[in-house]
């Protein structure tokens, strides 16, 4: 049960959930739509349509104000402490491999127990996250008891798993629990996926208002195919919000935005495809590269684009933040990719700024079959 209770500077609810969460507050405008929407002090929200014990007037309340820093200590045991989130030996995995996923928190006075959650589809009666301007349904995970020790493993690894992770820390005295943590994206790649999500453009990074087409397609005849993804968009029809709808089945826009970036597979009775990270930006410079594993001793090309010119540009190019290159034709190759060329890429235009990163995974030739990146050439892998 939620309670309300009124503080001399702010109208604040406050209160436990029967779900076992923190203390929670209003921050934002309060819409008669969809109802009450709380964030509670460990960063989750929690959401309504009515309150006990006290009504909140929806109709004549612009917000609820924020809390006072003082109301928010005493809330939160004094503290307002953030962890960070960390999933080794890699933010992906084959399946059947094992996992670790790693909760650390900076304040060691506190004997901490952490919890686990991961992005479940939209339940109004769930908690949820916020991530790259979208709220997340966040279920605790099963068996989360078996990561109070600051880490929890996934093994073997599975398709499912695929998704958003966050961790968060309860303890002290008296008990309460922190913040948090920045969510992880996980990706479980398929040995013999049933189908592939092929891309067009062939690349993972997409300018805004440049058309943009997924398309499942499907390695034997069965049917019932179609495209999932976790975006800011809500997964309410057969395509985001504002795309068409084909066949094939195939998703399309003609302009993209920054709130479709985000995680997309194709899904059926039959199984899922692998998901790939696709990221739309509003900038002047994009990255192309793959997201889709790169086979061993394949050759990769990464190129620099510019959204409003195709003329040849010198460009700079980095490996986890670090200088690898400068090419004057705007593109670099590697000759044959390696496990040693795996992580975050990006490039710089002189005069538009940089591109987003991108993340290369390489795999071996044994492990991962041809079918996924049907439509691709080893040359040009998309993302």
């Amino acid at each position: 049960m939620l309670e309300v209770r009124e503080s001399l500077s702010t109208s604040v609810i406050a209160g436990v959930m029967s779900t076992g969460l923190s203390l929670v507050r209003c921050d934002w405008r309060v819409s008669v739509s969809h109802g009450w929407e709380c964030l509670d002090r460990a960063g989750l929200v929690v959401r309504g349509h009515s309150l006990s014990r006290h009504k909140l007037n929806v109709e004549q309340s612009e917000s609820v104000a924020s809390l006072t820093s003082r109301e928010e200590k005493e809330l939160n045991g004094g503290l307002s402490i953030r962890p960070s989130l960390s999933i080794s030996p890699h933010a992906w995995a084959v399946e059947g491999d094992s996992v670790t996923l790693s909760c650390e928190i900076t304040d060691a006075s506190s004997n901490w127990t952490f919890l686990w959650y991961r992005d479940v589809q939209y339940r109004e009666d769930l908690p949820s996250f916020k991530h790259r301007g979208g709220y997340y349904s966040a279920r605790l995970l099963p068996d989360s008891s078996r990561g109070a020790g600051g880490s929890y493993t996934l093994s073997p690894a599975a398709l499912q798993h695929t998704g958003l992770y966050v961790c968060r820390a309860e303890g002290g005295e008296p008990a309460y629990q922190t913040e948090v943590s920045e969510a992880v994206i996980f990706l479980v790649l398929g040995l013999s996926p049933p189908a592939s999500l092929v891309i067009r453009p062939n690349r993972s990074q997409h300018f805004t208002h440049n058309s943009l087409s997924l398309r499942c397609e499907v390695q034997d005849n069965s049917t019932g195919w179609r495209l999932r993804w976790l975006t800011a968009r809500q997964e309410r029809t057969v395509c985001p919000d504002g795309w068409e709808s084909e066949a094939g089945p195939t998703c399309s826009t003609k302009s993209p935005e920054q709130l479709d970036s985000g995680l997309y597979w194709c899904a059926s009775e039959s199984g899922r495809s692998n998901a790939v990270n696709i990221t739309v930006t509003s900038g002047d410079v994009i990255l192309e590269s793959p997201a889709h594993p790169v086979t061993e001793g394949d050759p990769l090309t990464l190129r620099c684009l510019s959204r409003n010119s195709t003329s040849t540009f010198s460009a700079d190019f980095y490996e986890g933040g670090s200088l690898l290159q400068t090419q004057t034709t705007g593109e670099m190759t590697i000759p044959a990719v390696s496990k040693a060329h795996e992580g975050l890429y990006k490039c710089r235009h002189p005069e538009l700024g940089e591109s987003p990163e991108s993340r290369i995974r390489v795999i071996s030739e044994t492990l991962y079959p041809p079918f996924p990146l049907i439509g691709h050439s080893p040359m040009h892998v998309y993302s």
